[in-house]
């Protein structure tokens, strides 16, 4: 399946279904509207500090893709109106012929500690093998107990590193994870 078509359905760990598809320019409002419903933590925890709501070109660049460099993807609930409840994306560093990427998560509050972001992570691991990529990079604040879980539980091969409070975090994702 081509990346900017990716369209599966995936249950969280209670359940209940989700669709994990590939983002596209639509979904602007709603990761705007994702945007105004994390909280304080959860927006200091991912960008690392205050940030205000993404602007019109930023949206744009979150949303209008290659998906060659740059893939990102939306965790869905419902079918009409769909809540865009996560966004998982790889962003490749050094252009074509580097085998790494940077990896980066954002999942609606009330969504955390649901699986979202494992189901996002393996799913961007599918598509970032098929492209060629090894590795998946993120810097995580080390005080980020849940998204430094989510890549210790993938299965992925992992090394860290800690420096000044963030923690480089390296996934060899080029096999199938361990069971």
């Amino acid at each position: 399946m081509e990346a900017n078509k990716y369209h599966v359905t995936a249950c969280l760990q209670d359940g209940a279904p989700i669709v994990v598809r590939a983002i596209n320019p639509r979904d602007g409002d709603s990761l705007r509207q994702q945007f105004v419903h994390l909280s304080a933590e959860s927006v200091r925890l991912r960008f690392h500090g205050l940030r205000r709501s993404p602007n019109e070109s930023e949206v744009m660049h979150l949303t209008e893709v290659d998906f060659a460099e740059h893939v990102a993807l939306v965790a869905t609930l419902g079918v009409r109106p769909e809540q865009l409840i996560g966004v998982g994306r790889y962003i490749c560093g050094h252009g074509p012929r580097d085998h790494r990427a940077e990896v980066a998560f954002v999942v609606l509050d009330e969504y955390q500690g649901k699986g979202v972001g494992s189901i996002l992570l393996q799913h961007l691991a599918i598509i970032g093998r098929a492209q060629g990529l090894r590795e998946f990079q993120a810097d995580v604040l080390a005080e980020n107990s849940r998204m430094l879980g989510v890549f210790e539980r993938s299965g992925f091969p992992i090394t860290r590193a800690t420096e000044l409070g963030v923690v480089t975090v390296l996934l060899t994702i080029a096999g199938a994870p361990a069971a």
